[in-house]
């Protein structure tokens, strides 16, 4: 089993997210963590805590395709879910 991870920059509320993809059985699984603006951004636990919600309770599952890198998919998968959700990040997790 493969994880990746993809961290945000910023956003315009002071927050930062991390995102884990996880490859199972063709496809990803992507669970995400948000940091709140008062806390100290740590990659170590942004990846814990997305790592956990991607095989609990993922954000979204990405399904592969034999000829694409799964790592791409991840990135690009985590960069759209970044961009769709600016300034939302709370509301993509909070389920």
């Amino acid at each position: 089993m493969n994880t990746y991870y993809y961290h945000t920059k910023e956003n315009d509320n002071g927050r930062r997210a991390t995102f884990a993809g996880i490859v199972e059985e063709g496809e990803i699984k992507i669970g995400a963590s948000v940091c709140s603006n008062k806390d100290q951004f740590q990659k170590r636990i942004g990846r814990a805590i997305s790592e956990n919600r991607a095989n609990a309770t993922p954000v979204v599952s990405v399904p592969l395709v034999d000829s694409v890198s799964p790592g791409l998919v991840f990135r690009k998968a985590a960069e759209i879910l970044t961009r769709n959700n600016k300034g939302n990040f709370v509301k993509l997790v909070s389920h």
